[in-house]
């Protein structure tokens, strides 16, 4: 475990990622915003580190004298995926953004316990994209959806389908 002084910047973080098309995406995308901490996190007993667990890079803050990611975090995925924001015993938890390894589908909003969990927006691989609630890592809630056809879908989903229009 390295120590940092801070969080990589938006600039730095391109710089680490070697997937060409999640480093365009990221920059396209432009600087993250955290927003306010999730509940439960506070910024005593925090410092920045540098490690690596199962193959992912984690650049941020972990619990002192410890390898548990708490507080702001960048990771870069074995399979070349980047995902920016909240933690929270070493889970997404909180506000934060993935890109995933094919360059063009990415998900922002909120997590819990590492899953898509309350507003967010998702793009796909396909170019369809999605605003609305998550529950669970499903799409359970109001939202719309609009294909790459530009065809819209709004009304209640459940388990990622639309039930009531």
């Amino acid at each position: 475990m390295q120590s940092l002084n801070h969080l990589p910047t938006h600039r730095q973080i391109a710089d680490l990622v070697r997937n060409k098309l999640v480093k365009k995406l990221h920059l396209e995308l432009g600087e993250f915003d955290f927003g306010d901490a999730p509940e439960g996190i506070t910024w005593h007993g925090l410092e920045y580190k540098i490690m690596t667990h199962n193959g992912i890079k984690f650049y941020g803050q972990v619990r002192t004298g410890t390898e548990v990611s708490e507080g702001r975090v960048v990771s870069l995925g074995r399979d070349g995926s980047l995902s920016i924001g909240w933690w929270k015993d070493d889970t997404p938890c909180g506000f934060g953004r993935i890109i995933y390894p094919d360059g063009r589908a990415y998900y922002q909003g909120e997590w819990l316990d590492g899953m898509q969990h309350g507003i967010g927006y998702e793009v796909t691989s396909k170019g369809s994209t999605y605003l609305g609630e998550f529950e669970n890592g499903w799409k359970q809630g109001l939202g719309q959806r609009i294909n790459s056809k530009g065809e819209r879908r709004f009304g209640l989903w459940k388990k990622d389908c639309i039930i009531e229009p």
